[in-house]
């Protein structure tokens, strides 16, 4: 089988010019033959091969730098699926042998179909590609192509885009999904179940699009060994001119590397996953935040907290903290206690008395793990505090006080969520003796997963991109964590008289932590 194994183009600069002409034609007529992937392409085809072969449902992420043909690879691997294997590049067994429905959904952005898929003069569309095939594409009362035939092959093709309701996504079975650039969830969860018959993702995405269930669902499982899934990334350095197959010149990079922050380069060169512009709160580093329990001890001189979230039909969430004389804030515990999913995969709740016992028995386990008589006001989010769950019930905060706790309800602001996200970014900074003046010790898994992964819905429509980064709506499903955290640095240590009306005692309270 023949396989091309210089750049075309290549191979056109070294030829006399009547070969060069002629095998140009070639190139141009017969695009799938002499297609020639670069280093990262390469490990595309053949993780994609490898990973659809490991699981009956198999998903393939790749984030990749500018110019490395993320697009050019899935129009490839398409191709010759549909049609059977075209070079030798190709020449792999789920290419000769696939296994699962010759149904293909491709869903992307409108623009990418405009100005990528169905652009006839884009190299990397299926007009440039699938030149001398013989394929139907179909709008059916779309303003973009919808379906695409490929007559001969059993193979079709149904086009979604990422501004369609999750509704409109027909019931069927597919083989492969491709999801261009990251699906809105409300798509994404409904995705799996048309992969009934077996199938995999293909899914393209630039490495400063991520969302944050992208990195649960895909990238951790890819990087923890799961079969079945596999996180490709790719570095425009591994595609200049002076590698192997490589295509993009050197010179031009280096250019566009001056003019790039470390930020740009990490996502426009180096294919680093980074969504830092739509993270509701900035500046977290897992360096010097998410730390050591060993280098931030608890002692006797701290003032202790409880602060929980409580919610009826999921798990409540609450985080145990500490605040040091500097001022330092110290999250040290959290419940849920397990840490085998994440907490907004969780459902389940836990009645008052049971909530109660659990957190007392937990507190009693950390006197004795540390051997220190810790006391703990509590903090309660007073919107749900203030609810009942039931009509039969008085609100959360009277059913607690019932059961014998007394708890301070979470502060109040304008811009309440703006305001503590503001709080929680000031604590980021350094303190005088040089440390953070808030940490989480690397115990708490759901704190910090809470924090990295709470993020903005991100602009999709024209009207949505003309406003100003960190203005979106914040997605509710990743941020119970950050409204605990919340609390916590914005709850007044030496506020008791002067928020009294705001505290929630029995007649017994006594005065004490409790």
């Amino acid at each position: 089988m023949y396989k091309q194994l210089i750049q075309p183009i290549k191979m056109i600069q070294n030829l006399p010019s009547s070969e060069a002409k002629e095998f140009a034609l070639q190139v141009v007529d017969n695009p799938m033959k002499y297609f020639c992937p670069n280093i990262v392409q390469e490990r595309i085809i053949n993780e994609f091969n490898d990973c659809v072969q490991e699981s009956k449902i198999s998903t393939n992420l790749f984030t990749c730098g500018n110019q490395l043909g993320k697009t050019l690879s899935v129009v490839q691997i398409a191709g010759n699926l549909i049609w059977g294997v075209q070079n030798g590049w190709f020449d792999l067994e789920v290419f000769k042998n696939w296994q699962y429905p010759k149904r293909i959904w491709l869903i992307t952005t409108p623009a990418n179909l405009k100005e990528t898929y169905f652009n006839e003069t884009s190299k990397s569309s299926f007009h440039s590609i699938f030149r001398g095939k013989e394929w139907i594409p179909k709008k059916d009362n779309k303003p973009w192509y919808s379906k695409v035939e490929f007559p001969g092959t059993g193979w079709d093709m149904s086009i979604y885009s990422y501004n369609q309701a999750a509704s409109e996504f027909e019931s069927a079975q597919v083989g492969i999904i491709i999801a261009d650039e990251p699906t809105p969830f409300s798509i994404w969860e409904g995705l799996p179940s048309r992969l009934s018959a077996g199938g995999t993702f293909l899914m393209p995405q630039t490495p400063e699009n991520i969302d944050a269930y992208i990195i649960t669902d895909v990238v951790k499982k890819a990087k923890g060994g799961v079969a079945g899934f596999r996180h490709i990334e790719g570095a425009t350095t591994e595609v200049t001119t002076d590698k192997e197959r490589g295509h993009y010149d050197p010179d031009v990079l280096a250019a566009q590397r001056e003019r790039y922050t470390k930020d740009e380069d990490d996502i426009r060169v180096k294919g680093k996953i980074l969504y830092f512009k739509e993270r509701v709160i900035e500046g977290l580093d897992d360096h010097l935040h998410f730390v050591n329990p060993a280098d931030y001890p608890l002692k006797d001189t701290y003032l202790y907290y409880h602060i929980f979230d409580p919610h009826a039909s999921r798990p409540n969430a609450e985080c145990w903290g500490a605040v040091t004389p500097e001022g330092r804030r110290i999250i040290f515990a959290e419940r849920p206690e397990s840490q085998l999913q994440p907490f907004w995969n969780m459902i389940g709740s836990e009645e008052y008395a049971e909530h109660k016992l659990k957190v007392e028995f937990y507190e009693a386990a950390m006197r004795r793990k540390y051997n220190m008589p810790l006391q703990f006001e509590r903090v309660i989010d007073r919107h749900y505090g203030r609810q009942q769950r039931v009509p039969t019930e008085k609100s959360t905060i009277k059913e607690y006080m019932k059961l014998g706790w007394n708890l301070r309800e979470s502060y109040t602001s304008v811009d309440e969520r703006e305001f503590g996200h503001k709080k929680i970014q000031q604590l980021l900074k350094i303190l005088p003796d040089g440390k953070p003046g808030l940490v989480i010790w690397n115990t708490c898994y759901h704190t910090w997963n809470g924090l990295i992964n709470s993020v903005r819905q991100r602009p999709r429509t024209e009207a949505q991109l003309m406003k100003p980064a960190g203005s979106g709506n914040i997605v509710e499903k990743y941020y119970c964590f950050v409204s605990v955290v919340r609390y916590f640095v914005c709850h007044e240590v030496f506020g008791f008289e002067k928020d009294k009306k705001e505290v929630y005692v029995r007649d017994d309270f006594d005065g004490g932590f409790l």
